[in-house]
């Protein structure tokens, strides 16, 4: 069976999320929704909808969410019980009606050999309505082969082997930016990915949401580096020697966005280029390093 976990803070879109699994053509799931101590209370909605689908409710005693959002995430995955996948919903996210529907047939063909499971998405926006083209994807995927092709993704359009998800964890970045995209890696162990295409979730894109561009741009640039330093120091050997320099050259341009590379990040960026060797990619950020050095000195002078 499949569980469906939401970490609940904000009540706003959060009728339209239980009203997308109240919708379900396929009742076979769970709900746990895991409440951050939230000021808006969910529960009249939740007893609204608990005749229409199985759902556990827990508000926690601590804002965790504030501190961590990846250790939200998990405390909130420690209510379910013996289910073996798992989905982390948004509470402002929806589904189609067919998605619980879809999965279940898709789990039933005898090829499936993945620990993760993507859903067909689509952007929307305040109002529920659709914002862009919804987004497929190959029916079998290595997740390698996504994370350079399109990293437009958001949490709620996957599905995870609950045990494989529990193993892994998800890493602790600001405010869980790329920590969604580190566990798909992880959990499918830099291989498979599985997609549905036939039925959709639908992600929220408000000025509300983490998505937000402008939201904490500090903190998701932190994370950005962070997460860009981990695959490199930690995961590098899962990784081609081009798919290795383009993992340096992202993480050049995120040290950059400040437009203040200290020399520490040059000399970390120049030792990653010397052990990945490549001559033309080595002599250009060469080239980059002497001309940032250059402009240092002419400001002195």
């Amino acid at each position: 069976m499949i569980a469906i976990v939401i970490p609940y803070f904000k009540i706003t879109f959060f009728k339209e999320t239980l009203a997308s699994l109240a919708n379900q053509s396929n009742k076979d799931f769970h709900v746990y929704i895991g409440d951050d101590n939230s000021p808006e209370d969910p529960y009249p909605l939740i007893n609204l909808y608990k005749s229409k689908c199985n759902l556990q409710y827990k508000k926690f005693d601590t804002n965790l969410g504030s501190i961590s959002l990846a250790k939200h995430w998990e405390r909130c995955i420690e209510m379910t019980r013996d289910e073996e996948w798992i989905m982390l919903l948004g509470d402002d996210d929806v589904l189609s009606y067919n998605v619980i529907d879809q999965f279940y047939k898709q789990l039933n063909k005898s090829e499936i050999m993945t620990n993760v499971i993507r859903f067909a998405s689509s952007p929307i926006d305040a109002n529920g309505k659709e914002t862009w083209k919804v987004f497929q994807h190959p029916e079998y995927e290595s997740s390698i082969d996504f994370f350079f092709r399109n990293r437009r993704s958001s949490l709620s359009e996957y599905v995870f082997n609950k045990n494989v998800l529990k193993e892994k964890g998800f890493h602790d970045f600001p405010i869980g930016w790329c920590s969604d995209i580190l566990a798909v890696l992880e959990v499918s162990n830099f291989s498979t990915i599985n997609s549905i295409n036939n039925a959709v979730v639908y992600i929220r894109s408000s000025s509300m949401n983490i998505s937000n561009k402008k939201y904490k741009q500090r903190e998701k640039a932190i994370a950005a580096k962070t997460f860009l330093l981990y695959l490199i120091n930690n995961k590098s050997k899962k990784f081609t020697r081009s798919q290795r320099l383009k993992l340096i050259i992202e993480l050049e341009t995120e040290l950059g966005k400040d437009k203040s590379l200290s020399f520490k990040d040059w000399f970390k960026l120049f030792r990653l280029h010397l052990y990945n060797f490549q001559f033309l990619t080595f002599f250009k950020f060469s080239r980059r390093f002497f001309m940032h050095r250059w402009k240092l000195i002419t400001i002195k002078w």
